[in-house]
């Protein structure tokens, strides 16, 4: 007799129970994103340089477009874990 296996979405924090015939879920039944592994954007930044003293740094780029795609989005969702605002990436 299989034995159901359980699976927590990581977007929706729900769990997710499957079968061992059937396999794991591909995309959440709940909030419908995918399972798949985490498409993470990693940005570096000097710490030595503080946010205020440089106006035209790399990290102040950077802010402004991620505002500029914010302001684009028809929903801001906030991340579960930190609360910051997410960018939608495609």
């Amino acid at each position: 007799m299989p034995q159901n296996q359980n699976q927590i979405c990581p977007w929706c924090q729900t769990e997710i129970v499957w079968d061992d015939e059937i396999g794991p879920e591909s995309v959440c039944p709940h909030c419908l994103n995918e399972l798949t592994e985490y498409r993470t954007v990693h940005v570096r930044r000097d710490a030595s340089i503080a946010f205020e003293e440089e106006p035209n740094d790399e990290w102040n780029r950077y802010t402004l477009a991620a505002e500029r795609f914010l302001d684009t989005q028809e929903e801001a969702l906030e991340c579960p874990h930190c609360q910051e605002y997410m960018v939608f990436a495609g």
